[in-house]
């Protein structure tokens, strides 16, 4: 069930992503991955969840950090939840909470692009910008056609006034898009 959740998500199709991963917990209930997966489709299902889908995948973040604090995976994932709440709160607080998620989550796993992506978004609107541009150039080494770590990437150069290197980002991220479809 494990597998298949994480297949369907990969499909898009989260609703039975959630559903297995829903039988995952049933079976064995302290293994953190079948909350995480389920956390992972909701989050996934749609851009603004909303408050109801909003509390039950921070539910399933907290559940599978409970049954392993070290999960890298749910520790970026509520990080990038604190860091999206920052954004629409504007609490330094929420900005603080994630970059110590985010941190922690990629030090366990230096590899996981999109945490190194999400912390590299924090990095930049901590002002740490060459913290930030190391994370995104990490990001970029997993995985080069990327288009999100080209566009981020673009925002924090466009920040600091360096137009000719946002241009140049984002027309490969344009690129990139271009040729997915």
């Amino acid at each position: 069930y494990l597998l298949r959740s994480n297949a369907h998500t990969e499909r898009r199709d989260y609703q039975k992503a959630i559903a297995d991963a829903a039988k995952a917990i049933d079976l064995d209930p302290k293994n953190a991955k079948g909350f995480l997966l389920r956390a992972n489709a909701r989050a996934r299902e749609g851009n603004d969840p909303g408050e109801k889908a909003f509390d039950a995948i921070k539910r399933d973040v907290d559940k599978a950090l409970d049954l392993d604090p070290q999960e890298p995976i749910a520790l970026m994932l509520r990080g990038q939840w604190y860091l999206l709440d920052h954004w629409h709160k504007d609490d330094p607080k929420l900005l603080d909470k994630a970059l110590a998620d985010l941190e922690a989550g990629v030090k366990l796993d230096p590899t996981h692009w999109q945490g190194r992506l999400w912390r590299g978004i924090a990095y930049g609107l901590n002002d740490q910008a060459e913290k930030a541009f190391a994370d995104f150039d990490a990001a970029l080494r997993e995985r080069p056609n990327e288009p999100q770590i080209y566009e981020r990437r673009a925002d924090l150069h466009r920040q600091l006034g360096n137009d000719d290197a946002a241009e140049e980002d984002e027309a490969k991220a344009m690129k990139l898009r271009r040729n997915s479809i």
